[in-house]
C-alpha cells in the first residue's frame, strides 16, 4: 500500500495518500522527477481514515466491549416507558445502545425510556448508550393533478402543488397551487 500498488477501489479513507504514493512510484520506476516531485507519504497518512472512523464510533457508540468487536442496538417500543423490566432484560440480552424513535410516543415517555435505561445500567454494571432518532420532514400534499390535456409531464413541464384540492371545474383545477418545473 505505501508503494501505490494496493487496488486503487477501496481507498475511499485514503485517496490523497494513495495518489501520492502512486505518483512516487511511477516516478521512481521510469527515472524522472516531475517539477512537483512527490515524496512517499508517511505511513501514518494511509491509516488516518480508519483512526477517524475509530475515534468518531467510540464518540457515538463508546468504547466496544474487548469481548466483541460489534454493538447491538435496539429500538424501544412504547411499552418500554412502563415496563422497566423488559429493558433490563434487553440489555442482559446484550444490547449497548438503544434507540428512541421521536416520530413516536411524547418527551414524558422518552424521559421514562432514558430513566429506565439508567437504572439498568447501575443494577447490571453495563454501558449503555441512548440514541434519540429524530423525525424527519415529511411532503403531504393532495392528490397530484396533470394538466387536462396531458398524460405524463416532461422535462421543462411545471407542475403545480397545493395542500388544499382546487376545484376541478376553475382554471386552477387542472394545477395545483404551487409551481415547479420539471428538470
Amino acid at each position: 500500500m505505501p508503494w501505490g500498488l494496493s487496488s486503487l477501489g477501496r481507498i475511499e479513507a485514503r485517496v490523497m495518500p494513495n495518489l501520492d504514493a502512486v505518483i512516487a512510484t511511477l516516478e521512481l520506476i521510469c527515472g524522472s522527477e516531475s517539477a512537483q516531485h512527490l515524496n512517499r507519504p508517511p505511513i501514518e497518512f494511509f491509516f488516518e481514515g480508519d483512526r477517524l472512523l475509530q475515534q468518531h464510533t467510540e464518540e457515538l457508540f463508546g468504547q466496544s466491549p474487548p469481548q466483541r468487536r460489534v454493538r447491538i442496538m435496539v429500538t424501544l417500543p412504547t411499552e418500554a416507558a412502563n415496563d422497566y423490566e423488559m429493558v433490563r432484560e434487553i440489555m442482559q440480552r446484550g444490547a449497548s445502545c438503544v434507540r428512541i424513535n421521536c416520530a413516536h410516543d411524547t418527551t414524558e415517555a422518552w424521559e421514562r425510556m432514558i430513566d429506565h435505561i439508567r437504572r439498568a445500567e447501575q443494577e447490571t454494571a453495563t454501558p449503555c448508550k441512548v440514541m434519540m432518532d429524530l423525525a424527519g420532514l415529511k411532503i403531504r400534499t393532495g392528490r397530484v393533478l396533470a394538466p387536462l390535456d396531458k398524460k405524463r409531464v416532461f422535462k421543462g413541464d411545471h407542475i403545480l402543488l397545493s395542500r388544499c384540492e382546487p376545484e376541478l371545474g376553475s382554471k386552477a383545477g387542472a394545477w395545483l397551487l404551487f409551481c415547479a418545473t420539471i428538470c
